[in-house]
């Protein structure tokens, strides 16, 4: 079945909102049109869904914030949960990963060389890391080329493998010492002009590097794994205790600089009317106010 092409709708036909649209479509620079262009799955990119909730999200709060403490707290609290869960997350695990990756040898991180990256690579991609050799153009060898170039221990990388795979490549070493070096060496030999034998162990490493459940593949997993729950525990403590403890601390000490203002004040002038507050969030009451807060608990 032929799928007749969609024309584009007339402009006379379209609805007093699509016009509008139009309209504005029209004049909106191009570059600007493509930074906020949606990908075939229909989602934006982390900068521009960022650009766009900072404006709608943070925005609409704070033309209706009540007063500057409450325009403070959006400010630090909603901002800084919108900025955290689009930008702060990626960059913190991409963060700790490069850490594991220099302590373990075993390369996970999405970028080992951008300081801000906001790429975020799932366990997939370390699937198809460590355990698609055969589809690698150079097989076993283009997985330890691999984990070289990206600042890996090609010995300590392979040792996951377990005995078995330590087993073929000590056969392809030939007597060599296990260290990265050799090992790249002599599977480059084995793979382009080896003996018999060390292409049996040759192609018995790709065979253990294209299985999914193979040594390596399961370790990258769990050293992808740390990072995602320390960056998860590190951002929940922020935004559920660091940031609300600051605006708390915060707020009191502002209305206490008031108070203390308002009382100079107060001294000054020999009037009443500004009664100090017993603490710097808790609202002078009136005897109105008292009289039926009274009137209601006896109620009760």
């Amino acid at each position: 079945m032929i799928i007749p092409q969609v024309a584009p709708r007339a402009l006379s036909n379209m609805t007093v909102t699509q016009r509008a649209a139009n309209a504005i479509g029209s004049v909106v620079p191009k570059k600007v049109g493509e930074f906020f262009e949606m990908n075939q799955m229909g989602t934006l990119s982390r900068i521009p869904l960022l650009i766009l909730a900072f404006a709608f999200v943070l925005g609409a709060r704070l033309v209706k914030s009540r007063d500057e403490h409450e325009r403070r707290e959006v400010l630090t609290r909603d901002g800084a949960t919108v900025g955290t869960a689009m930008v702060g997350v990626p960059i913190l695990k991409n963060w700790v990963q490069r850490g594991i990756d220099k302590l373990t040898k075993i390369p996970v991180a999405t970028e080992k060389n951008k300081f801000f990256a906001l790429g975020d690579f799932g366990f997939d991609n370390i699937k198809n890391w460590y355990s698609k050799a055969e589809f690698n153009p150079e097989k076993a060898l283009g997985v330890a080329k691999f984990i070289k170039e990206r600042g890996g221990d090609v010995a300590k990388a392979f040792s996951a493998l377990g005995d078995e795979g330590i087993k073929h490549l000590k056969t392809i070493l030939g007597g060599k010492e296990f260290n990265s070096q050799n090992i790249l060496e002599t599977m480059e030999t084995a793979y382009k002009s080896g003996t018999a034998e060390t292409k049996n162990a040759f192609d018995a490493v790709t065979k253990m590097l294209s299985s999914a459940d193979n040594g390596l593949a399961k370790t990258a997993k769990i050293f992808k794994a740390i990072p995602n729950t320390l960056s998860l525990v590190g951002i929940t403590a922020l935004l559920g205790y660091g940031i609300p403890t600051f605006n708390i601390y915060f707020t009191r000490k502002k209305i206490k600089a008031g108070q203390h203002k308002d009382g100079n004040a107060t001294t000054n002038n020999a009037s009443p009317a500004h009664a100090k507050q017993p603490n710097g969030l808790e609202p002078n009451l009136s005897n109105n106010q008292k009289t039926l807060i009274s009137s209601f608990l006896q109620t009760r």
